[in-house]
């Protein structure tokens, strides 16, 4: 053992000390075999007269041009790498190195630049740095192959020939080429893609419909209080809506939210040819704000949405609602816990909310035949059905399923002074029109309004504060630059979301609550559940365009229910998914470089239809959110430590999803499938850390979301879901939220808080 760790030293001292010094060495071979890299630039340009040309042949090679099909020096592809690279001082020196590094190799393999030998010998040269990459890229197994990497990285620092940068520079050029190319005007012509992009808003319609106003008895109060009367840490499903009812309610209220505000107008891109390399918007401008760690070997992805409106920002607007059964999972079949409320107690809380949405849905014969009753009709029609769900209902019907039109926040008509939706389903990316009803178009302005309400974007919760009586009494913040700041309220409410709620709880220790506050029960964080997503690709002989129109357009509930023919309890929802694939998307789901590669772009582009499951999982005490003791985020605070994995229950339904989509692919006609997979923690719908119950002992939460333990703290967010059921959480994590801000207000006008 002391030997081995010992060899490991020394190699990585050996390989560190040897960088530096090959560095300089190769930047002298460098200079003295090929000093045209170091002429100055012009003005306005990345890369020098020398590199542009030696760029434009590697790029030549991973996109070819020929058979009448354009290539890299067809679409602008150096000019757009040059802007990619022009705000990144980094990246320019790694193509700077890789660059030289090309150079190097060709002239020791072959006497002379990559520019001046073959093009024959240069595909060779490529090719022999792919398969270079991708071995470097392996990760090692063993000590054997901790050694093996050591060794390679030595080999690169010591060869002088500049394999180490070439293969460096290999992954994020092959990116950076198949992104300038694929958002080319030439691309597009070629794949025959007409795009989402859109300057401006569709006409709107002369007439602003009607819609129902369910009374649901929330008082009107005015207050004046020297603190906030609500401190609601949170903007998204939960804590907007909570805002706006209380707001409304006459309550003061102060908005906490980790992320920015986003302006749709000039923040969302998607009416530019660029929109794939420009849509990402909601990553943070520092990584370390979004760190987390697994507690297994078992993979998991964490994604989420910083900012006013949270997650909602970025959902594609599915909301159907929770069925009837679903508050009764063990009464109904044995698993896990009903919960303390029904279907009926949110029923008309189901319908506040769609109506401020405006949520889209099918009625009469076009109706959800698996649909809990509902007291008014959707408030606007339904959306057609796409290309790539009329392709998937084809083999629905062969297999006496029900696909359906899914209710959607994408309103089909002028709503709420927004316009309907333009169906240009690039949802993901925010809605530069604002037509779909994500919580800070809809909402949060209603909420703002009242002028009861200041919302504090890009401010951290850091902990809640206790009193001497037991009840909280602030919540301390840290803005953006780090500054800690404090805001007391008679009420605080945690809106997170599952893994940020019982973050923060967890780190709200005190004398009274070592474990973390409202943590009596040992709960916080604790049956960490999501929802069960396996992703499924096919390719089709007809061409179904299936970027046009809303990015979910089909949806089968006949596996929903628990059947005793399964081998697993509860069930599962399948979705038509049309979101991702534009031609950039597919060309790197596809991957891969020249010609080869771009022929299975133009193969499956245009043609290729994807599904999705929304699968219950069942909540495991096993599977929790905790604090990493060691890991800090950007400004100092414990990150999240998640695990998540599937058990006995979940791992039979992922088997029986993944054959209901093969089955639907093959009855719908598909030439070929080209995946079926399982994504952990893809799903986005974290649930169930701070339970909702009847007994202190067993929840976090009461039937109101009032924690057990401190009376004036509550949680509106999925972390209070008991069961997952098998839909989208965001429309009944609002629904919760609405409920439970009028029973706060409720309290206020009795004055008891």
């Amino acid at each position: 053992m002391i030997l081995r760790d010992s060899l490991s030293q020394l190699l990585t001292a050996l390989a560190q000390r040897a960088g530096d010094l090959a560095y300089r060495g190769e930047r002298t071979v460098v200079e003295g075999a090929a000093p045209e890299h170091h002429q100055p630039q012009e003005e306005g340009r990345s890369f020098t007269k020398k590199e542009t040309r030696l760029l434009a042949a590697l790029a030549a090679l991973l996109i070819p041009s020929g058979d009448g099909a354009p290539g890299a020096g067809d679409a602008g592809v150096i000019e757009t790498v040059e802007r990619l690279l022009s705000a990144d001082p980094l990246r320019r020196a790694r193509y700077a190195r890789g660059l030289q590094g090309f150079d190097l190799l060709a002239r020791r393999r072959h006497g002379r630049r990559f520019v001046e030998i073959l093009p024959p010998q240069q595909s060779v040269l490529l090719t022999a740095v792919d398969e270079e990459a991708k071995r470097a890229a392996q990760p090692p197994v063993g000590l054997g192959g901790r050694l093996r990497r050591k060794l390679r990285h030595l080999r690169y620092s010591f060869d002088g020939h500049g394999i180490g940068a070439a293969v460096a520079l290999f992954e994020p050029l092959v990116r950076d080429v198949v992104a300038a190319f694929y958002t080319s005007e030439a691309a597009w012509q070629w794949l025959g893609y007409d795009g989402p992009p859109f300057a401006g808003a569709p006409p709107a319609p002369p007439t602003e419909p009607a819609k129902p106003s369910p009374s649901l008895g929330a008082p009107s109060i005015h207050l004046k209080k020297e603190v906030a009367d609500v401190v609601i840490v949170g903007c998204g499903a939960g804590g907007g809506v909570a805002a706006k009812v209380l707001a409304e309610a006459g309550l003061t209220v102060v908005v906490l939210d980790a992320g920015p505000r986003f302006n749709p107008a000039t923040d969302y891109h998607t009416h530019l040819r660029e929109f794939e390399l420009l849509g990402d918007v909601f990553s943070p401008d520092d990584e370390r704000r979004d760190r987390y760690t697994l507690g297994s070997r078992q993979p998991f992805t964490y994604t989420r949405v910083k900012g006013i409106g949270g997650s909602t920002l970025a959902y594609h607007g599915i909301t159907p609602r929770f069925h009837e059964t679903d508050f009764r999972a063990h009464s109904e079949d044995g698993v896990a816990d009903d919960w303390p409320i029904t279907y009926e107690d949110l029923e008309p809380y189901y319908t506040a909310v769609e109506y401020e949405l405006g949520v889209s849905g099918p009625s009469g014969l076009e109706a959800n035949p698996f649909d809990p009753p509902r007291s008014f009709n959707y408030p606007t029609a339904a959306h057609s059905l796409y290309p790539a769900a009329e392709t998937i209902k084809r083999g629905a019907d062969k297999l006496g399923l029900h696909l359906v039109v899914p209710p959607l926040a994408l309103p089909t008509r002028r709503w709420g002074g927004r316009p309907e939706c333009a169906g240009a389903g690039a949802c993901h990316f925010g809605c530069r029109i604002i037509a779909k009803s994500s919580i800070d178009v809809t909402f949060v302005p209603k909420a703002e309004a009242t002028g009861h309400v200041t919302i504090c974007p890009e401010a951290v919760a850091r902990e809640i504060t206790l009193g001497p009586d037991g009840r909280a009494r602030s919540v301390v913040y840290l803005d953006s630059a780090g500054r800690e700041h404090e805001v007391f309220g008679r009420v605080i409410v945690v809106a997170g979301n599952a893994v940020e709620t019982p973050r923060l709880l967890l780190m709200s220790r005190s004398n009274r609550f070592p474990s973390g506050l409202a943590n009596s029960s040992g709960l916080v964080g604790k049956r960490f559940t999501e929802h069960l997503a396996v992703f499924g690709y096919a390719v089709f002989p007809d061409r179904v365009a299936a970027w046009r129109g809303v990015p979910v357009s089909g949806i089968i509930q006949d596996f929903y229910a628990t059947d005793s023919r399964n081998s697993f309890a509860r069930g599962f929802a399948i979705v038509v998914e049309s979101s991702g694939l534009w031609p950039l998307s597919v060309a790197r789901r596809i991957g891969g470089w020249g010609a080869a590669h771009k022929a299975s772009v133009r193969s499956q582009f245009g043609h290729l239809v994807g599904l999705a499951t929304v699968g219950e999982q069942l909540p495991d005490p096993r599977n929790a959110v905790t604090l990493d003791p060691a890991l800090k985020d950007h400004l100092g605070l414990a990150v999240p430590r998640l695990l998540n994995e599937p058990r006995e229950n979940d791992l039979a339904m992922i088997s029986s999803m993944k054959g209901r989509l093969r089955e639907l692919f093959e009855a719908g006609g598909a030439a070929e499938i080209l995946t079926i997979d399982h994504a952990p923690g893809s799903s986005a719908h974290y649930l169930g850390t701070c339970r909702m119950g009847v007994d202190p002992r067993t929840s976090v939460v009461n039937q109101w979301c009032r924690t057990h333990d401190v009376p004036n703290l509550y949680i509106a967010d999925g972390s209070v879901f008991v069961t997952g059921a098998a839909v989208n959480p965001a429309l009944t994590i609002s629904v919760l939220a609405m409920r439970t801000a009028e029973g706060i207000a409720t309290r206020f006008a009795r004055h008891e808080l």
